[in-house]
């Protein structure tokens, strides 16, 4: 497990360990952890194949403040975090839009599909989470590099059963 930056001996703190401190600290030992990059998760090596190359996930803490009051699909609280470390490792469907990669996790965000977005660093060798928020629909302009073999009905729903077959068809592969 890698969770140094390229170039940089400093280990990131682990951001599940952190995650109580953000919602629930004192105003003093929030401002310790302003600025700082967090550890999500590993990169699995079937998304490396896609083009995520970094070594592993990781978020800064002014991603997660900016998600606290914002609307209902942008809100992610703290056991939404802690369920993204795992469930961004496990994407059921993987696009990609210019430089940046949309990954539609199992975590549940007022009631839809979570979409983490997330921007390859190759100087710094991370992939860094840059948003997340809940979604209803798969954007129609974004490419689509990987859908799971399994899928619930919502997961399909939101992939739509056309691009659905139209992947399959064309070979489509399942990471499982």
């Amino acid at each position: 497990m890698r969770r140094t930056i390229l170039n940089n001996s400093k280990c990131l703190p682990d951001l599940k360990d952190s995650l109580y401190t953000i919602f629930h600290g004192h105003e003093k030992d929030r401002n310790l952890l302003k600025g700082k990059n967090f550890f999500m998760a590993d990169t699995p090596d079937f998304l490396v194949l896609k083009g995520l190359k970094g070594g592993f996930f990781s978020i800064k803490y002014g991603v997660i403040t900016r998600h606290m009051g914002k609307d209902a699909d942008h809100r992610l609280g703290e056991n939404d975090w802690l369920d993204l470390c795992e469930t961004i490792k496990r994407p059921f469907l993987v696009t990609r839009h210019n430089n940046n990669f949309n990954l539609y996790t199992g975590t549940e965000v007022n009631g839809k599909n979570c979409l983490v977005g997330v921007l390859v660093d190759n100087n710094l060798g991370v992939n860094k989470v840059v948003t997340a928020f809940g979604v209803k629909v798969k954007k129609e302009t974004d490419t689509v590099l990987y859908i799971s073999e399994k899928l619930t009905p919502e997961q399909i729903a939101l992939i739509g059963e056309t691009n659905l077959r139209l992947y399959l068809s064309a070979g489509g592969n399942g990471a499982e």
